[in-house]
């Protein structure tokens, strides 16, 4: 009979750093274990120049979907038999496959972080950021596209949501031509959805960037702000 498979010790890099995302220690160790594989499928997919800021982007996703794994009981030692970079080489191949469809998607995404504009009231974010502003706006306005992009709403909701809250188009261009009772029916529908990913953004997204950037800034922020600011027609990614 075969020996039953056991846990490798080397994921013991892993659980340390999900049960303690703010430990220097643990995430250099995680980071530093899987950068290699990151960067390889990078250069794998045409990607010579930022690796860094790339690397730190999909790490980040690695570390959003690891957690929630973690969270809903998915990821237990029974199944952790196998070397970590064994098992997260093609875990990382998916992810920046995933990673590079966005950037090269019909929809504008600004892969340089000096990109992202402040149309008008850049001060609200200078204050509550300060330099590391582009950064946190960068990876916000990514996750806004993957909360569309992988949402079930059909494709003339998601077209709806892009053009608002990617692009940054007025309701009545976006409505155009629609009767009165359609385009109120469609407005209070896309607010509500501006409404929900805004929370999204503020009580998870905005800590998960923090601690995978190690900014020194607060983790709180009012929705409110997200809302207006973020999502509102003040803020826009660069063709």
């Amino acid at each position: 009979m075969g020996h039953k498979p056991i846990y490798h010790p080397s994921w013991n890099t892993v659980y340390d750093y999900l049960n303690d995302p703010g430990n220097a220690t643990h995430h250099k160790r995680f980071y530093t274990t899987v950068e290699p594989l990151i960067k390889h499928w990078l250069r794998r997919l045409g990607f010579h120049e930022n690796l860094v800021g790339h690397a730190k982007s999909i790490f980040s996703d690695l570390y959003l979907k690891e957690l929630k794994r973690y969270r809903s009981g998915k990821l237990i030692p029974e199944k952790c038999t196998a070397q970590i970079t064994t098992y997260y080489f093609p875990v990382i191949k998916n992810l920046c496959l995933d990673y590079v469809n966005v950037l090269r998607s019909k929809m504008p995404y600004a892969e340089d972080a000096s990109q992202l504009h402040i149309e008008a009231e850049p001060c609200v974010f200078d204050t509550l950021w300060g330099e590391h502003k582009n950064t946190v706006l960068l990876e916000m306005s990514r996750s806004v596209k993957d909360y569309i992009e992988l949402s079930n709403f059909e494709p003339t909701k998601k077209e709806v949501l892009r053009r608002r809250f990617i692009e940054g188009q007025k309701f009545p261009d976006i409505f155009n031509g629609a009767e009165k009772k359609v385009f109120e029916a469609q407005r209070k529908w896309a607010c509500r959805q501006g409404k929900k990913i805004a929370i999204k953004i503020a009580r998870h997204i905005l800590p998960a960037i923090i601690d995978i950037y190690r900014l020194p800034i607060s983790k709180k922020i009012d929705p409110k702000l997200i809302e207006k600011y973020l999502l509102g027609l003040r803020t826009k990614l660069a063709v």
